[in-house]
Formats: C-alpha cells, sequence, structure tokens
C-alpha cells in the first residue's frame, strides 16, 4: 500500500485512523489534540449539523503517539485503552484508493458555490459527473453521498474554464 498523503477525511473515517469510537474526533479536535475544519453546506447553517472534516496525517499522528506510549509502558496505558483499533486496517486500505483531495483544498458546498457562482444543484451535478474533484466520506453508519469533502483547486479550475469559454462566444 502506498503512503497517504495529507487528505481530507471524515469523522468516522477520522475515528477509524485513530483506532477511536467514531464520536471522539469532534472532542478531540475541540481539546486541540488534533485539527479539523468545517465544511459548510449551503443547505444549512444549523452549526450542529455541520460536517466536520480532519486532517489524515494529524490523525495518523496521534495513533502513533498513542502506540508509541502503549508499546514504551508494556501494553498499559493510564487511561482506558483505545477500543476501535479493529476499523484502522479498512479505513486505511479505503484511503488509499480515493480522490485525494488535500486538507488544505478541501471545502464543502457552500464554498463551492461561492468559487463556482453557480446554482448548489450544479455543483452535486457535476461532482457526480466529475468535472468537479470530490469524494463522500465512507462512514458505514451513514447514508453515503451526504457530505462531500470538494477540492478548491478544480473549481477554480472549472470556473476558469467556465469564463474563457463565456468570453469566446
Amino acid at each position: 500500500m502506498q503512503p497517504i498523503p495529507d487528505i481530507a477525511i471524515g469523522s468516522y473515517e477520522a475515528a477509524a485512523v485513530m483506532g477511536v469510537h467514531f464520536t471522539r474526533p469532534a472532542r478531540m479536535a475541540q481539546s486541540g489534540h488534533i485539527v479539523c475544519r468545517q465544511l459548510e453546506s449551503y443547505y444549512s447553517d444549523d452549526s450542529l449539523r455541520q460536517q466536520l472534516f480532519y486532517s489524515f496525517a494529524d490523525c495518523d499522528a496521534d495513533y502513533r503517539r498513542y502506540m508509541e506510549a502503549f508499546n514504551a509502558a508494556g501494553g498499559k496505558t493510564e487511561r482506558r485503552p483505545r477500543s476501535c483499533l479493529g476499523d484502522r486496517r479498512e479505513a486505511l486500505r479505503r484511503l488509499s484508493k480515493v480522490t485525494p483531495i488535500l486538507y488544505d483544498d478541501a471545502i464543502g458546498t457552500k464554498d463551492a458555490v461561492k468559487v463556482l457562482e453557480v446554482h448548489p444543484s450544479l455543483i452535486h451535478r457535476w461532482c457526480a459527473t466529475g468535472r468537479i474533484a470530490c469524494r463522500s466520506p465512507w462512514n458505514p453508519r451513514a447514508e453515503q453521498g451526504r457530505g462531500l469533502i470538494i477540492s478548491r483547486r478544480s473549481c477554480e479550475e472549472l470556473r476558469q474554464s467556465l469564463l474563457k469559454r463565456r468570453s469566446a462566444r
């Protein structure tokens, strides 16, 4: 398996990479253990419904720090050991095959609408047809395709090509 770059990953993916319960990444980010950003949805301003995305490199580094401390202490921890390490292998396998959208390049639907200056339905249509680089985070607990991680760079490239086409008319 090839090394995975610092891509943007969803909450469940972050939990699986770190070997923690799926509710832990948000709390770990809130306490400053890992970094995350909020994907803004065009359809909802409710901050409780916003999707968070995380840095793969940061989550993987947290896992490695944990395992180092765990092994150095002879397989013991000060706190409860991480109980969800079984999902890590599957998460890494899936992440090695996804469209790599870097953490610094990732945006949500609302930002894509702002960059492209189009109706939100076009964003989803262009994502589905591949005109915009995007991916839906893996989460076996939720409906696939609800939240999209979109590449800002691909939106800007598409905007430039649309402007060129418009000016050529």
